[in-house]
């Protein structure tokens, strides 16, 4: 019987042993950064890029902006010191015969149809006196059509007068472009201008490019990129140094490639070495070894304004990340 009963215990089941947390559902290690993105610090990048702005003012002369006022010293002319056109004008000096001085008699009447406020006709009567003997007279005619067609209305409009007194010429459209332009009428300014290259195609390669800088600087900045791709041509294609001259200065302000405009500029080095960095900033998530190389990069730049930050932020996203 003793047999039969240690048989039986050696058979019987053992009590299950605890197996702790074993069951429980264990939550998955985090897995290692290996890329990160960082907000680029906001840095004063234009005081490196040149400011093509100016460029929209060609042809007129630093000196010039648009008035309502001769651009040729007509009273200097038919009158003596201290008198001025407008008097002139009401003591009808206009009205006079001036034997040999036609031309001066003329001017002064398309300017007394200004003073009455009758633009158009003051225009119509620039026009038709072509191209005066008078030194300065031919270019104070070109710079006051436009600067009375800017006074007296819009794009369209001063398109109309042009065309009815067929004066629809390259030298004034691309003085009344940069008036409109001086004038804060940016809309106008690339109406007439978008004329200008309409009929420019057989103009001098130097004046060309300038129209098509204008343009750049006049369009929406979403557009300016496609438009710079037509200067770009302009300048590959006809080796004229005015085109290279504004391609590099645009290449520069607008897709931040400056290695062209730099040349010459004693702190090229810092300064291609802060815009590559400002312009490579990744967009996306980058890696350890990809901000290691921008923090680098932007530490060539020291000690330009703004490198330093560039260079410190990029340190910091490199070093929250783990190396493989």
């Amino acid at each position: 019987m003793r047999l039969g009963l240690l048989v039986l215990v050696g058979c019987a089941a053992r009590a299950p042993e605890s197996l702790g947390n074993a069951g429980a559902v264990r939550a998955k290690p985090p897995e290692p950064l290996t890329r990160i993105l960082v907000k680029r610090p906001g840095i004063d990048i234009l005081q490196y890029l040149p400011d093509p702005t100016e460029e929209a003012r060609w042809p007129l002369p630093a000196s010039q902006h648009p008035a309502f006022e001769p651009h040729y010293d007509i009273a200097g002319a038919l009158a003596q010191r201290g008198i001025g056109w407008l008097e002139l004008c009401r003591m009808g000096a206009q009205h006079r015969y001036l034997s040999g001085d036609r031309d001066l008699g003329n001017y002064l009447r398309a300017w007394r149809f200004a003073a009455d406020g009758h633009i158009p006709e003051a225009v119509a009567a620039l026009g038709a006196m072509g191209t005066p003997t008078i030194s300065g007279m031919p270019a104070a005619i070109r710079s006051d059509i436009a600067d009375l067609l800017v006074e007296n209305g819009d794009a369209d409009h001063a398109a109309h007068v042009l065309d009815a007194n067929q004066l629809d010429r390259l030298e004034e459209l691309d003085l009344l472009a940069a008036s409109y332009f001086d004038t804060s009428h940016d809309a106008d300014a690339f109406a007439i201008n978008e004329r200008a290259l309409g009929a420019s195609q057989q103009t001098t390669p130097g004046d060309r490019c300038h129209r098509l800088a204008r343009k750049i600087v006049l369009a929406h900045e979403s557009t300016r990129p496609m438009w710079l791709l037509d200067l770009d041509q302009a300048a590959a294609g006809q080796g004229d140094t005015e085109c290279a001259r504004l391609d590099a200065e645009l290449r520069c302000a607008i897709r931040l490639e400056c290695g062209r405009f730099l040349i010459g500029d004693p702190d090229i080095a810092r300064k291609l070495a802060l815009i590559r960095a400002y312009r490579t900033w990744p967009a996306l998530p980058a890696t350890q070894i990809e901000w290691q190389e921008l923090a680098g990069l932007a530490r060539r730049a020291e000690p330009l304004e703004g490198s330093d930050v560039l260079a410190s932020a990029a340190a910091h996203a490199a070093g929250l990340l783990i190396a493989k």
